[in-house]
């Protein structure tokens, strides 16, 4: 007999905000999290628009020998499941 289990909770980590209640206020007065950045022109893009995404700060979430080898492309999408986990209420311990 297989018995599955669905935990459900939100997470997000976005140009529009760093949680839930940030993203709702950015969509509730139309702030898009979009900004012009002279840095893309220099390098040869067609377009300087571009997102505004803070690079995460995960001291509190890893360990240093964890945040060593994770690249910064990781830490993006490390940040909206775990804040899913916590919204559902568990804890990421839960994982391991």
């Amino acid at each position: 007999m297989n018995r599955r289990v669905v935990i459900t909770g939100l997470g997000i980590y976005s140009c529009l905000g760093k949680t839930l209640d940030e993203v709702k206020e950015s969509l509730y007065y139309g702030k898009s999290g979009i900004i012009f950045d002279p840095a893309r022109k220099e390098m040869g893009f067609r377009s300087a628009l571009t997102a505004k995404l803070d690079i995460p700060e995960l001291k509190k979430e890893l360990s240093r020998s964890q945040r060593v080898y994770m690249p910064e492309a990781a830490q993006y999408p490390y940040l909206a499941p775990a804040a899913a986990l916590t919204n559902a209420g568990l804890h990421l311990d839960y994982l391991v």
